[in-house]
């Protein structure tokens, strides 16, 4: 007699990715199989790479996305976004996802809501202090023992310069908060819209010079608990620069450059805190005439050599789909007004 735990995991793929997140704990219990293909989706390794999982947040709710590539070939991308109705009642301004944790800051900036959606846990923190709401920025990861920690500091030019700057850094280990001074004054600044990515622990900001307006890769390393600079494999001053992941344990960086009308996407070959070399994944000319960029997002997957890159506008967005002809097409959907992408 054939049993659930016989299916094919293909088909329990397909099954999972359908099953809203907040259900995935009954999923857990149903067999030792499902209950480890439900950790790899909550995880981003999702079955076959026919998935990509991430989170966002669009009027203050937060919501899961499953980017189905199944029919890009035919210039197709089922999106799936569905709202955590669990959290209705907190309006969240920010999310970060770092192997399987979730964090959202509330709009108020008086609490951070850390989520597990894979054993359905949630804990509230309290910060220590509150810095110009504004211009707080958070940034989630772990240390070399795998100790989970949250990062909370100002993005604003002006702290830039003070030297008494700092950040806080909360331990999930000892429940507790403590505040880490630098040895001096930034020479770097954070836009307030441009939120960080989690890597293999550390997380990377897309920053610039205070003197000078190029920008670089930021690294924080949750070990040493400092940051440190990166080079990007181009050079730019202000353009459009965006951060995502690809695949596990790789980052990619796309550039737009509006004057020449380039896209150029970039993935790490490799990448720690203190060095990083670059890969181009592809370069294409494109037209953005018929929308005002403000925000960019993508993801990107390797075996179909894809990217959906997603631009905000004001009642619009434009995806551009890249396959491996180069063959560039374009389709148009909309979703609403207030757009947020993590």
């Amino acid at each position: 007699m054939t049993t659930m735990s016989d299916l094919a995991p293909e088909l329990v793929g397909e099954i999972l990715a359908r099953v809203p997140i907040t259900f995935l704990r009954a999923v857990r219990s149903t067999c030792k199989s499902w209950d480890s293909l439900s950790e790899n989706l909550i995880f981003g390794k999702a079955v076959a790479r026919k998935q990509l999982l991430g989170f966002m947040t669009m009027d203050y709710m937060l919501c899961s996305v499953i980017f189905d590539l199944q029919g890009v070939r035919n210039g197709f991308i089922d999106i799936s976004l569905n709202e955590i109705e669990r959290f209705n009642r907190n309006k969240i301004d920010k999310v970060f996802h770092c192997d399987g944790l979730v964090l959202c800051v509330i709009s108020d900036h008086a609490k951070i809501l850390v989520w597990n959606p894979y054993l359905a846990q949630t804990r509230l923190i309290t910060p220590i202090e509150s810095f110009i709401k504004t211009t707080d920025q958070y940034a989630l990861g772990h240390d070399s023992n795998g100790n989970q920690k949250i990062l909370k500091f100002s993005v604003c030019r002006e702290a830039a310069y003070n030297y008494d700057t700092h950040y806080e850094i909360y331990d999930f280990s000892s429940d507790s908060w403590k505040v880490v001074w630098p040895l001096g004054p930034r020479d770097w600044s954070i836009p307030p819209c441009q939120c960080g990515l989690s890597l293999k622990g550390n997380t990377y900001f897309i920053a610039s010079s205070i003197k000078g307006l190029a920008c670089f890769l930021l690294c924080f390393d949750f070990t040493r608990e400092r940051f440190g600079q990166l080079q990007l494999p181009f050079h730019t001053s202000g353009y459009p620069v965006t951060l995502s992941c690809a695949w596990e344990e790789q980052l990619a960086v796309l550039y737009l450059e509006k004057e020449d009308e380039i896209l150029e996407i970039w993935v790490t070959d490799k990448i720690e805190c203190n060095t990083v070399s670059w890969s181009k994944f592809f370069k294409v000319s494109i037209s953005i005439k018929p929308f005002n960029v403000y925000a960019l997002g993508f993801f990107i997957d390797e075996e179909k050599r894809v990217a959906a890159v997603f631009a905000q506008g004001k009642k619009k967005i434009e995806r551009y789909l890249q396959n491996s002809l180069h063959h560039w097409r374009r389709s148009m959907f909309k979703i609403c007004e207030n757009w947020g992408i993590s």
